[in-house]
């Protein structure tokens, strides 16, 4: 997979990535998938996670790919743990991680305590939900 480029589709070409349009990487893991779905779902979280980092400051993007540009990058969506902020910086309460060895960097996610955000979400519709089409 790493050999082949398949865990750089999306990575920006500053860093060697091919940088794909999401709908070619999308093509290009479907096809893989019909080989190896397994395979195809690992490269597409790491395709996914290249975005994502791809839109850190150049400084974020530089410590990941700068040294290593094969560098792999995993994360866990979910909030965990919580971040409050202290006299002396801040402070990261426990939080489960599962240990993979196969990646480089991993990016997490938390709540973070005592700060004001503004909120860009949308009101919740109400009523019933949508009719459901399939094709």
């Amino acid at each position: 997979m790493k050999s082949f480029g398949f865990s750089r589709l999306c990575q920006p070409r500053k860093y060697g990535g091919a940088e794909l349009p999401l709908n070619v990487a999308i093509d290009v893991l479907s096809i893989l998938a019909g080989g190896c779905a397994a395979t195809a779902w690992v490269c597409a979280v790491y395709t996914d996670h290249a975005i994502l980092s791809s839109l850190f400051s150049e400084e974020a993007t530089d410590e990941v790919w700068g040294k290593n540009p094969e560098a792999l990058i995993s994360a866990g969506y979910h909030p965990m743990g919580k971040v409050e902020r202290t006299n002396n910086g801040w402070q990261l309460s426990p939080f489960f991680w599962h240990p993979i060895d196969k990646h480089d960097f991993s990016k997490l996610q938390t709540e973070v305590i005592g700060i004001q955000r503004r909120s860009t979400a949308k009101p919740v519709p109400t009523g019933p939900p949508p009719t459901m089409t399939t094709c």
